[in-house]
């Protein structure tokens, strides 16, 4: 129930005039909703960077994205619409947009960010889908920075290869908890 932010969070809810309804502690049973969204995004958050290979340091990420394409493909309640058709009234039909997570991609690189014979493009991971672009995770800065880069470029530039993963390509990087 959130007791070490209550005080603050009731005194906002009670500026905007929103009833707040919690549940009874250590009993999930009593906050259904939540309870049964999170029995979804669990096995479809922990099964990507499975198949991908990605470190578990990214699993915000991952949830972003498993969040962005749920909402667009999965129709859900009893009038078998998706959350996105609910909210904006309309259908995604841009589903290429959607590419698993962690797969390569090659992204353009700027013409101010590289010199006259540096490569137009970079290898790179993807790790985010936003309405008007993409988040890569730059391979080559990662593995420059000793796994330790977690700076993602956005961009709409991007040539996807949706079956080729390369974290779970490669023995020497290593998944757990870097």
């Amino acid at each position: 129930n959130g007791n070490e932010w209550r005080a603050e969070f009731d005194e906002e809810l009670a500026k905007r005039l929103i009833p707040r309804h919690t549940g009874l502690p250590y009993r999930p049973t009593t906050d259904s909703r939540h309870e049964r969204w999170h029995a979804t995004l669990n096995p479809g958050v922990r099964c990507s960077p499975h198949q991908s290979g990605m470190p578990y340091k990214f699993w915000g990420p991952c949830v972003r994205h498993f969040t962005y394409c749920y909402n667009r493909t999965v129709p859900t309640g009893d009038d078998q619409l998706t959350p996105y058709e609910r909210r904006y009234g309309k259908e995604f039909k841009d589903t290429e947009r959607l590419h698993p997570f962690g797969c390569r991609v090659l992204h353009y690189e700027n013409e101010e960010n590289r010199s006259k014979f540096d490569p137009t493009a970079r290898e790179g991971i993807l790790v985010g889908i936003m309405e008007n672009g993409y988040e890569i995770l730059d391979r080559e800065d990662y593995i420059k920075s000793g796994h330790k880069n977690t700076h993602f470029r956005r961009t709409r530039d991007v040539k996807f290869f949706d079956e080729e993963f390369p974290f779970a390509e490669e023995e020497k990087f290593v998944r757990l908890f870097e």
